[in-house]
């Protein structure tokens, strides 16, 4: 694992090696690092290279840092490859995974170690899921409070009891939302949500989504595999351990389909026009569209439009406004009582806000 001359840890980290290269540090740092990065070692070919901080003289920040560095540059070099979800993940002996998703500080450390020891350890921090649903370890030291110490000390999951992966290949079994309450029962409660109400959060917790090609349908054709998106409110992480086997036994969904959009109209006067999205997803019951556009700034932006909009947005297609007061009334119906030509403005006016449609100038065929 490590060269006499420049000394370094090859760790493997969401199907990719990445090289800590620990020249100049300290023999105990070297044997530290090595301690903790034990379960994560590979031979393989390196494809990533983090230096340790000759800067940070303790060796309780020097791991802290190489943990975020390593997974800073793992995620990098898997950059719209997989879903990476921020995670901890749990393996049953047939190789399927339970994905326990939520943001730092809902428990995803300490159940890794509730059910680490009974189920193979894939990861505390990020789960990688490629497009056929195979998933990709990360098997990173564990940052652990001991004996009210701060900062977390970084810890081998082997150190701390945890078991290693099965030899089964890693498949996605679930996905499941951690809900960790101080009053919830003493028996956890799951039930299954709409893949409409858990696409925000399931997109907060996700590395590089705007880097995948379809990220929303690959969301919902992977959530379809597994039966659905499934929440857990529990108390206590020791809870949690005999749900595992039932929450990766849900039966396959069909998967939700991508809209379909009308074609371009030509010679028309002014009209509404979608804007470009990187990708689109229909919602069923209620009739909802989730859209994801690439911002500014290169992360995604995920937005989910109900009511009257989603036929708003299908018929944008160089529609006019008459075009979507009939597109709106041959979806939805005539509202009792209102204006349907009031709505459908203010819907629109809302849409035309959020960057979804715009509404382009009159153009004649010979001027395209």
């Amino acid at each position: 694992m490590n060269d006499v001359m420049t000394p370094s840890v090859l760790v493997e980290a969401l199907g990719t090696t990445v090289r800590i290269d620990l020249a100049g540090q300290p023999d105990a740092h070297v044997r530290a690092v090595e301690r903790a990065w034990q379960d994560a070692a590979t031979t393989g070919t390196e494809l990533a290279n983090i230096v340790a901080g000759h800067e940070i003289a303790d060796l309780t920040g020097l791991l802290s840092d190489l943990s975020q560095r390593v997974t800073l540059s793992a995620i990098a070099a898997r950059r719209g490859e997989l879903w990476m979800l921020h995670a901890a993940g749990v393996a049953l002996p047939d190789g399927r995974v339970v994905v326990f998703v939520g943001p730092s500080g809902q428990g995803k450390t300490t159940a890794s170690r509730a059910l680490g020891s009974t189920y193979g350890y894939v990861s505390d921090e990020t789960v990688g899921i490629d497009g056929a649903g195979r998933v990709w370890p990360y098997r990173k030291p564990l940052s652990i409070i001991e004996r009210d110490a701060w900062p977390k000390v970084q810890r081998a999951p082997s150190e701390v009891g945890l078991l290693p992966l099965p030899d089964s290949e890693l498949r996605l079994g679930a996905i499941v939302l951690l809900d960790r309450r101080p009053d919830a029962a003493d028996d956890p409660k799951v039930e299954i949500v709409d893949l409409g109400d858990a696409l925000e959060e399931l997109t907060a917790q996700s590395s590089q989504l705007a880097a995948m090609p379809a990220p929303l349908q690959s969301i919902a054709s992977l959530v379809a595999a597994v039966g659905g998106v499934q929440r857990v409110t529990y108390r206590e992480a020791a809870s949690l351990v005999p749900l595992v086997p039932a929450l990766a036994g849900r039966a396959p969904q069909a998967a939700e389909i991508a809209p379909e959009l009308s074609a371009g109209r030509t010679g028309r006067p002014a009209a509404y026009h979608r804007t470009p999205v990187q990708d689109a997803l229909a919602l069923r019951d209620p009739d909802r569209i989730a859209v994801f556009q690439e911002s500014e700034t290169g992360y995604g932006m995920l937005r989910v439009v109900a009511g009257v909009a989603p036929a708003l947005w299908r018929a944008a297609d160089g529609a006019t406004l008459d075009d979507l007061i009939d597109a709106a009334v041959d979806a939805y119906g005539a509202p009792e009582g209102a204006d349907t030509a009031f709505l459908v403005r203010a819907a629109l006016d809302d849409l035309v806000a959020e960057g979804l449609i715009e509404l382009r100038p009159a153009r004649m065929d010979s001027e395209r």
